[in-house]
């Protein structure tokens, strides 16, 4: 088991989260733990993870709009390793990472 999870926060952002997504894959990042939360009013779930099935994948879907905080409190509670790495993918098109 790694020790590391990468968890992503994303609101409608599907080619992008498409595009980290085959990135991680592309680096043959399949055993790392990857947690999704998606709180946009599509639903991306079944088709993100039959895309990426190779990706160890935890994809959760919240309400609308939980907004930024409250979305990397959900994730972190999810998270089982001592390392992270986090991406943010907002409505701009930014992708912030915090190691």
């Amino acid at each position: 088991m790694s020790n590391i999870t990468i968890i992503i926060k994303t609101f409608q952002r599907l080619k992008s989260l498409e595009c980290l997504l085959k990135s991680i894959e592309d680096q043959k990042l399949n055993n790392i733990p990857i947690i999704i939360l998606d709180d946009s009013r599509e639903n991306y779930k079944d088709a993100i993870l039959e895309k990426f099935s190779k990706l160890n994948i935890n994809y959760i879907v919240t309400e609308f709009d939980i907004g930024l905080s409250k979305g990397r409190n959900i994730l972190l509670e999810h998270v089982k390793t001592d390392y992270i790495i986090f991406y943010v993918m907002m409505i701009l098109n930014l992708i912030v990472v915090l190691i």
